[in-house]
């Protein structure tokens, strides 16, 4: 983990990210096919590890993320027909406190297209360690054709200061 000059603290990736190039990264189409591939990557990850079993939240969030409910979500939400497109990089302050929230949150901004900031709760909780965990051990190894390795940027920082300001602009 890198921690920055206004107390940014990465989780994903651990080196910091390239600001520049997600700022300029482009949109993919909704539900595709990198990105369904990816969540049911981490899906398979979380239900490996021991540790899902002993938390109810990580575990229905890996359920979530099986391709199957992907799909079905994929035909619940676009029209056949209609070429859709992400709108470029989300920058989401997830509630900090559930500790599953910044991984919902991230599933919807993979799925809707965008390359992702996510600043997860500042207090150290076991199921924010375990998703980003997995999240960094399938992109470390997936062939990642789409590059969502660098689409994923996952922070920590407390309220206050100027943290929020900066990754806002």
């Amino acid at each position: 983990m890198q921690q920055n000059s206004d107390n940014i603290t990465f989780l994903y990736p651990a080196g910091g990210t390239d600001w520049d190039a997600l700022r300029h990264m482009a949109p993919l189409e909704p539900f595709s096919e990198g990105a369904v591939a990816f969540l049911s990557a981490l899906s398979a990850t979380l239900m490996r590890d021991p540790l899902t079993r002993t938390m109810p939240d990580v575990a229905t969030f890996a359920f979530f993320c099986r391709k199957a409910n992907l799909e079905r979500l994929r035909k619940a939400h676009t029209l056949t027909g209609e070429l859709r497109m992400g709108r470029g990089v989300l920058f989401h302050v997830a509630p900090s406190n559930v500790p599953v929230n910044f991984a919902y949150s991230l599933v919807a901004g993979i799925l809707s297209g965008n390359a992702n900031v996510v600043r997860v709760p500042s207090k150290d909780f076991p199921q924010v360690a375990l998703i980003v965990k997995s999240i960094g051990a399938v992109l470390s190894c997936e062939t990642d054709p789409q590059g969502f390795r660098n689409r994923i940027a996952l922070v920590r920082y407390e309220r206050g200061g100027r943290a929020t300001d900066t990754l806002s602009a």
